[in-house]
């Protein structure tokens, strides 16, 4: 049978969660930038006017007054604007999808555009070729870097593009214009190379944000199915057999199980006369020692039925010899609860045991938001049955001849053969042997 759902739903449910984390992000990345560009538009401010060189531009080489005023301008135009995409996702109310991924590409557009007005001002003041092999070529390359972090592949498709475009206008605008151009820079390296690269800069960015979702998603679905796993089986099976699940999963199948039902006696006539938190804390301490002892043999407590339980053996996963699990489960809760109440730790108790086995249908059943580990089959209907019968034959362990031949001689040799007995609700009779 396939895979029972469940992780995909966890994965289906990532991408708003994971769409408030960008924008917490992307605060933080506004925010820093903003800052940067505020602290060089100061420094570009007031540097000049403390060194007395307040008409000298920038650049070294530069000898156009005028360019200061451009760089102040350009640095506190675009820190104001990442203080603008900051504070829109800082205070504005959860924003659409639409305009959430509209703001993503706005500001992708306005950053990559950084450089190529860094290129032009500082091709005012010096050769239009040198300005070409100047520092802020390489913030194209940061700025696509920066675009991963949005986590969308198409956004990083497009920032690698524009800069690629963006490159080419501001190149041969500049090398257009000039009259003392370097022949290096009339190659094609200088008109398809680097364009190029900036593109496959885009498509690396791309490729990065494609893996690192698909990480997200996997451990996102891999977290899910753990604690679906935790939530339906709790502390009811052992750590070895919770890991197994976790590892492969909770597979719907047709499989050999074996099925214990505990009923405790006279519980009816004990809780009649007694408050209901006396009542409680007695089931408590009996349930409590019985569920670890079907734990550490392997066993899963399926269900509490009030005055008893039903644990099953072999599934959700097996540990080899099912059937001598469970007889000896039984006869170590028969041991136990000697003890207890020869301890005092609770009043004189007795319980009736039935265990069978056979095929039966395992899996989840239910809806996405409640499921429930069942076993179905004519297995879990005959357990019940000779547990029933054990009060009948003043029994406190049945098993029948299924679970006999199974667990083997060693440890179920002394068992009393009682015969063929008819079991309510069906044709044939059911070999029966008591252990105790």
């Amino acid at each position: 049978m396939e895979k029972l759902a469940g992780a995909p739903q966890a994965a289906a449910r990532l991408e708003g969660p994971l769409r408030r984390e960008i924008a917490n992000s992307e605060q933080l990345r506004a925010a820093a930038l903003a800052l940067i560009f505020l602290f060089l538009f100061l420094l570009a401010s007031l540097v000049p006017l403390i060194t007395g060189r307040a008409n000298q531009a920038l650049e070294p080489g530069a000898t156009n007054p005028g360019l200061r005023s451009w760089y102040i301008l350009l640095l506190g135009g675009f820190a104001a604007f990442e203080g603008a995409i900051w504070a829109l996702l800082r205070f504005a109310r959860s924003p659409s999808v639409t305009r959430f991924y509209l703001l993503g590409y706005l500001a992708a557009l306005v950053e990559i555009s950084v450089p190529s007005a860094l290129l032009l001002i500082m091709a005012q003041g010096n050769a239009a070729s040198s300005a070409l092999s100047m520092p802020p070529v390489f913030l194209y390359f940061i700025f696509i870097s920066l675009a991963a972090l949005r986590l969308d592949l198409r956004l990083c498709l497009f920032t690698g593009a524009v800069a690629a475009a963006q490159y080419i206008l501001v190149s041969q605008a500049l090398l257009h214009s000039a009259t003392d151009i370097d022949p290096v820079f009339l190659t094609p390296m200088q008109y398809v190379g680097k364009p190029m690269l900036l593109f496959l800069a885009g498509v690396g960015a791309a490729f990065v944000t494609h893996q690192v979702r698909v990480q997200v998603e996997r451990t996102v679905a891999t977290v899910g199915e753990h604690q679906r796993v935790l939530g339906i089986f709790g502390r009811h099976v052992s750590p070895a057999v919770l890991t197994r699940l976790v590892d492969g999963g909770l597979v719907g199948e047709t499989r050999e199980v074996c099925v214990l039902f505990l009923d405790i006696r006279g519980f009816t006539a004990f809780a009649e006369g007694r408050r209901p938190d006396e009542v409680v804390i007695y089931l408590n301490t009996l349930f409590d020692f019985m569920v670890e002892i079907i734990t550490r043999h392997g066993g899963m407590v399926n269900k509490f039925l009030g005055d008893g339980f039903m644990a099953l053996f072999g599934a959700p996963a097996s540990e080899e010899n099912d059937s001598a699990n469970a007889v000896r489960a039984a006869l170590e809760l028969r041991a136990a609860l000697t003890r207890a109440i020869e301890e005092g730790r609770v009043p004189h108790t007795r319980v009736g045991i039935g265990i069978h086995r056979g095929e039966a249908l395992t899996g989840l059943i239910g809806s996405l938001e409640r499921q429930e580990y069942s076993v179905i089959g004519d297995v879990v209907n005959l357990a019940s049955r000779v547990e029933a019968l054990s009060k009948k034959l003043g029994a406190e362990i049945l098993i029948t001849d299924a679970v006999r031949t199974r667990a083997g001689e060693e440890l179920v040799g002394d068992a009393e053969a009682l015969g063929p007995i008819e079991v309510p609700g069906r044709d044939a009779p059911v070999e029966i042997y008591r252990l105790a």
